[in-house]
């Protein structure tokens, strides 16, 4: 097994040596409770907040156990447009295709396989509407490979 990537990345200038604010996020329990994956993902699960302003950011979990990826991002800014304008964009719509939609309490979540490797799957979902409420999740993307096809 080769060397860590916080260690590759001490090692390349990225990051000082020593430095160790990574683990404080594979602890976060706060995050951990507000912004945990579905049921069936929760097993081995790491978490790391990630800021994008001043009260804005995104949850970050990845499984040891399961090759999955759960983003939630939430704040005072309105993330419906830039999601909605990611997934019509061109060069998204050439990588995944789009191969169902639902809609439910005012968000919208959308499957999504990528054409090159269709074992990963990616479920997109973001507020029906800009100028949504504030007060939850803006935007939650879940990604997962399946072993199994």
């Amino acid at each position: 097994m080769g060397p860590r990537p916080v260690k590759l990345a001490e090692r390349s200038g990225a990051l000082p040596r020593g430095h160790r604010s990574w683990q404080r996020g594979v602890r976060d329990q706060e995050t951990a409770r507000a912004a945990p994956p579905p049921e069936p993902l929760r097993r081995g699960n790491r978490y790391w907040r990630i800021n994008a302003g001043p009260n804005e950011g995104y949850a970050l979990v990845v499984s040891r156990d399961i090759p999955m990826c759960h983003i939630t991002g939430g704040g005072g800014v309105d993330f419906q447009p830039a999601a909605e304008a990611m997934a019509a964009s061109p060069d998204f719509s050439d990588r995944w295709e789009r191969i169902g939609e639902e809609r439910q309490d005012g968000m919208v979540s959308t499957l999504f396989r990528l054409r090159k490797e269709p074992k990963l799957a990616l479920v997109l979902s973001r507020a029906d509407a800009p100028g949504a409420r504030r007060d939850r999740a803006q935007v939650i993307a879940t990604a997962t490979y399946d072993l199994g096809r």
